[in-house]
């Protein structure tokens, strides 16, 4: 029995862990971000999701912190920010 609950505990800790390696970390809009308007840090959050599209290249945050940066089109809350979706200001 006791054998039995370190092989399931060991299985859980594996599985935790893999599933939290794979994960993708991703800038996601807190507000809505209107044409044109310039992306602020403070309407971003980090979100760790499992995958994003084939089309999408996820904007990082030192790209971010560096330059200023304008969004391509309206961007609902809640959405990954990708690069298709900003250009530089």
């Amino acid at each position: 029995m006791l054998r039995h609950k370190a092989v399931l505990k060991l299985f859980l800790i594996i599985v935790f862990f893999f599933t939290s390696a794979s994960a993708v970390d991703v800038l996601v809009a807190k507000s809505v971000i209107k044409y044109n308007e310039r992306i602020k840090l403070n309407n971003l959050r980090f979100k760790k999701v499992n995958s994003v599209r084939k089309s999408c290249i996820p904007v990082t945050l030192n790209g971010l912190g560096q330059d200023y940066y304008i969004s391509t089109h309206y961007i609902n809350p809640g959405s990954i920010i990708c690069e298709k979706d900003v250009k530089i200001y």
